[in-house]
């Protein structure tokens, strides 16, 4: 654990005792840390991706119902797997 540095007879030189500085052993603390990592790491569940059904209008032209434009959503799609919205 921690260990002090004491000189032999427990005197300095002087005669005045010398302050020990205590030295731990960060070993333990460090193994913790990659067991707690190594854990965590495989008890996380990854996000899962949701996927949501999109109800397509039916090409009959005397069906057409009027929707206010805060409830529409206009999707366009691109070049390059790119898209675009906006509410409208």
């Amino acid at each position: 654990m921690a260990t002090l540095n004491l000189p032999q007879n427990g005197k300095a030189k002087y005669g005045r005792t010398r302050k020990s500085v205590p030295a731990v052993d960060l070993t333990a603390m460090v193994d913790l840390a990659f067991l707690l990592i190594t854990f965590f790491m495989l008890t996380t569940s990854l996000s899962k991706f949701n996927a949501m059904d999109v109800a397509k209008p039916v090409a009959d032209a005397t069906s057409f119902a009027e929707y206010p434009a805060s409830r529409t959503m206009t999707v366009l799609l691109g070049k390059n797997n790119k898209m675009a919205w906006y509410m409208g």
